[in-house]
C-alpha cells in the first residue's frame, strides 16, 4: 500500500462512505434515501427541536407565574423529560404531535404536575399514540359511562362508554374535526385498547361495543387536555 504523503490512508473508505454506497445502490429510491439520511437529517432534527422549544415557550407563557414550580425546571427529572422529548420528536413527522408532546413537558413543571413521579411514563405512553388517538382518548375520558342492560334471557348490567355514544361525542366535540380524510373509529379504538389506555368490556350478546378508560388512559388524557386544550 502506498503511504507516501499519507495517500494510502485516503484510499481507505470510511464507514460513512460504505453506508452511503450501500444506500445509494438500493434500486429506484437509493438516491432519494441517500439525500434524506445523509444530507437532510440534521436539518430536520434542528427544525423539529426548534419548533418544540417554541411550543414549550408558548405554553409556559400561558401559565401564571404563581402556578409554576421553578425549582422543578432545575431538577434531574426536568432534564430527563427534556431529553426524552428530544429523542421522541427529533424525527417525528407530525407537527401536531410534536407540539402536543412539547406542551406536555411544559405543563409538567406546573405545580399541579411537578410532584407526579409518573410524568416520564405518561410522556412515553402519549408518544405511542398519534395526535388523532390522543384527541380521541381525551374525548372518551370526558364522557360519563352509561348504565345499560344487555341480553334477553340472561341479562347483563353494564356501566360503560358505548360505541354510538363515542361516535356522537366525536361529531359534537367543541374542537371540530381533528383528523384528515376519513376517521376509522373502530381501528383507532383497537389501537387504544392494545396500548392499554382503554379496555373493551365483554358483553354476553352482540350489538353495540362497550369500553372503559383505564387509569393509565385517564392520566394520559389529563396531561394532554391540560397541555393542549387549555392553552
Amino acid at each position: 500500500m502506498n503511504t507516501e504523503s499519507g495517500k494510502g490512508v485516503s484510499l481507505i473508505p470510511s464507514k460513512s462512505s460504505w453506508l452511503r454506497a450501500a444506500v445509494t445502490s438500493i434500486p429506484m429510491v437509493g438516491g432519494a434515501l441517500d439525500h434524506l439520511i445523509f444530507d437532510r437529517a440534521d436539518e430536520i432534527r434542528a427544525r423539529n427541536v426548534e419548533q418544540a422549544i417554541t411550543s414549550i415557550q408558548s405554553r409556559l407563557n400561558a401559565i401564571p407565574e404563581a402556578m409554576l414550580d421553578k425549582a422543578w425546571f432545575e431538577s434531574e427529572e426536568a432534564l430527563a423529560m427534556f431529553r426524552a422529548l428530544i429523542d421522541k420528536i427529533q424525527f417525528e413527522p407530525d407537527l401536531k404531535k410534536r407540539e402536543s408532546l412539547s406542551k406536555v413537558v411544559a405543563v409538567s413543571g406546573a405545580k399541579d404536575f411537578s410532584h407526579d413521579k409518573r410524568k416520564l411514563s405518561i410522556l412515553d405512553h402519549l408518544n405511542r399514540l398519534s395526535f388523532v388517538q390522543m384527541k380521541l382518548l381525551t374525548i372518551m375520558a370526558k364522557l360519563a359511562p352509561q348504565q345499560r342492560n344487555v341480553g334477553q334471557e340472561i341479562v347483563q348490567s353494564v356501566n360503560a362508554l358505548w360505541g354510538e355514544q363515542i361516535i356522537q361525542a366525536i361529531k359534537t366535540n367543541p374542537y371540530g374535526q381533528f383528523w384528515e380524510g376519513q376517521l376509522n373509529v373502530g381501528l383507532e379504538l383497537q389501537v387504544l385498547e392494545a396500548l392499554n389506555v382503554i379496555r373493551r368490556i365483554q358483553l354476553i350478546s352482540g350489538g353495540d361495543s362497550a369500553f372503559e378508560v383505564t387509569d393509565l388512559g385517564r392520566e394520559a388524557a389529563k396531561y394532554f387536555s391540560t397541555a393542549c386544550e387549555k392553552s
